[in-house]
């Protein structure tokens, strides 16, 4: 497969426009932003939270409303889809050259080396990614896995050379991990743990009607946890927008709080599932723009 272009590094990109440096009239600036229709969903009416994307973006030198759009929340942070990764490689003017891609066999055996030279070195640092290691259930996996492996291998590499510009931004095609929260049978007298079923993994947990986000009541023990999970990732499962799964978690925020203190490993798995669909909600709510 063709390589991608091998173009001299953008050490200070262009800035669209100067931000008010004072931080009550950058709020002011945000909360009129904030009613902007093209504002993604999860940023609508939330002043706040584009005050730390401004502010961050800022930070990494990417352009606030060509990158807004990429942005997605996730359990209080933000997250990037996986294309912004090259982005911030590309323009933290740490690159002596832009990152490149070299592809190499078919199916899940198809990889990608990344490569790029930091500033002061001789030598190329690369990475090497598998599809068959990376890839995700989400469709573009399907559609252009190519694409997709590059995205992943950008962020990669970024991981291991220069961990200073990626910090502790999430990606969405981090997700990988499936949360099992298969509601169990109540353990009786003669039931055993050995004794109950496998669980099925939360792809195939059934489909629900579409309703209003609403607050479910918290639950006591582990299993009634792992009811509670199975029941808010089905919602989720069920919702139509990005938004509509923003309000589930805000009106289950406490419970969710509390879960990630009783029951941590099913909390981390629970919220892997719950970002995995507010990444496809989000690439669905672009395309229908």
């Amino acid at each position: 497969m063709n390589e991608m272009s091998n173009l001299p590094a953008i050490a200070s990109p262009p800035t669209a426009m100067q931000w008010p440096v004072n931080a009550v009239e950058r709020m002011a600036l945000c909360r009129e932003l904030s009613t902007a229709r093209l504002v993604p969903p999860a940023f609508q009416k939330s002043p706040a939270d584009i005050f730390l994307v401004m502010n961050t973006l800022e930070r990494l030198g990417l352009d606030f409303f060509l990158t807004i759009g990429e942005c997605f929340v996730t359990q209080g942070k933000v997250g990037f889809q996986g294309k912004v990764a090259a982005a911030m490689l590309n323009s933290s003017g740490r690159l002596a050259e832009r990152l490149s891609y070299s592809y190499e066999g078919e199916d899940d055996d198809l990889t990608v080396t990344v490569s790029a030279r930091i500033n002061g070195e001789a030598e190329a640092r690369t990475v090497k990614v598998r599809l068959g290691d990376a890839k995700t259930t989400n469709a573009q996996w399907t559609k252009q896995p190519d694409q997709q492996l590059g995205y992943s291998g950008a962020r990669r590499w970024g991981r291991r050379h220069l961990p200073e510009v990626m910090l502790g931004m999430r990606f969405d095609d981090e997700v990988a991990d499936m949360v099992d929260v298969t509601p169990k049978p109540h353990i009786g007298p003669t039931m055993t743990v050995s004794d109950l079923p496998k669980a099925a993994p939360v792809e195939e947990a059934p489909e629900v009607e579409h309703t209003e986000p609403m607050r479910m009541l918290e639950p006591e023990g582990t299993e009634q946890w792992r009811a509670w999970a199975q029941s808010l990732i089905t919602h989720v499962r069920a919702t139509r927008t990005a938004a509509e799964i923003e309000r589930w978690l805000d009106l289950n925020a406490g419970t969710l709080d509390t879960m990630r203190n009783v029951e941590p490993k099913m909390f981390r798995m629970l919220s892997n599932a719950i970002d995995l669909q507010r990444s496809t909600r989000t690439e669905m709510d672009s395309d229908a723009q």
